[in-house]
């Protein structure tokens, strides 16, 4: 006999679909792999039909999923371990991938037989047998906080996948903000070296001026200008252009001196320690 084709997975999605079609308000709350209360077994899903109110009061649909011939049969030998959620439920459906897989088993009178969708049926699983209506018997009081338990973990699940949603969009939406900062900045085209020169310093003082493991007091947004900055950057340059051309005039009254007045070498030692300390205020003046 060939074996069904489909996965447990896959059925359970055409449970879904059977009982919330997408397209349409929500009328089931669908609860896969859930487990009994007070104890190991599960349902490979439960199912309670909601109305204007909430969930129906004792409604409570279980299904057993099989996708193969030895898992129906290994189910049929006892019948018994459906009880810890059958007994709280209103009706119970044996739900099998292919109707060849039940052929000559006999089913046990209180549930039901699920098939996938056939003929004309795209969406709605095809049933072959109708579940009887149970009664569920003793208290409902542990199932019913069992699916408590088992919504509000969902819930939970749910609202951590939201927040790592939103996290994940405001980085995005941040990432995004810088981009079109620097492209505004850039002119939106071709980024030129000086562009990418000014871009570079305007980093630099943001980040310097949120330095809190320095000893300087933390500056506030308004305490260093574009004004200031620029003036900063030319008062810098100026300073070492000065610098440039004092080395220069010096280097030159050397180079004269020693022409002229070679026996006087005291005089171009004494120069050259004056361009010595030239050159030590303008590497100040550049730090």
């Amino acid at each position: 006999m060939t074996e069904a084709t489909h996965t447990a997975h896959s059925m359970t999605e055409l449970l879904r679909q059977h009982y919330n079609p997408d397209g349409r308000a929500m009328g089931h709350l669908f609860m896969p792999e859930i487990g009994a209360p007070g104890g190991r077994r599960r349902a490979d899903l439960l199912v309670a039909p909601i109305s204007i109110a909430g969930a129906k009061a004792n409604t409570l649909i279980g299904h057993e999923i099989k996708v193969t011939r030895s898992d129906v049969m290994a189910e049929l030998a006892d019948p018994t371990k459906a009880d810890p959620w059958l007994r709280y439920c209103t009706r119970w459906y044996l739900v099998v991938a292919d109707p060849a897989l039940i052929e000559g088993l006999t089913i046990p009178d209180l549930w039901g037989v699920m098939a996938p969708p056939s003929g004309r049926r795209t969406r709605s699983m095809t049933i072959l047998r109708e579940a009887p209506k149970l009664t569920p018997d003793g208290d409902m009081s542990p199932a019913l906080s069992r699916l408590a338990a088992y919504m509000v973990g969902r819930l939970e699940g749910v609202v951590k996948r939201a927040e790592y949603d939103r996290d994940g969009w405001k980085q995005r939406a941040e990432r995004a903000e810088q981009r079109e900062q620097e492209a505004r900045l850039n002119g939106g085209g071709h980024v030129s070296q000086h562009t990418k020169r000014i871009n570079t310093i305007v980093n630099l003082v943001e980040r310097g001026k949120h330095d809190y493991k320095s000893k300087m007091p933390y500056l506030m947004p308004d305490d260093v200008t574009e004004q200031d900055i620029a003036e900063g950057i030319l008062d810098l340059a100026r300073s070492r252009s000065i610098a440039r051309e004092v080395r220069r005039e010096i280097d030159g009254t050397i180079r004269e001196v020693e022409r002229a007045l070679n026996p006087f070498a005291h005089v171009a030692t004494q120069l050259a320690a004056v361009k010595a300390k030239a050159e030590s205020i303008g590497e100040r003046q550049a730090s």
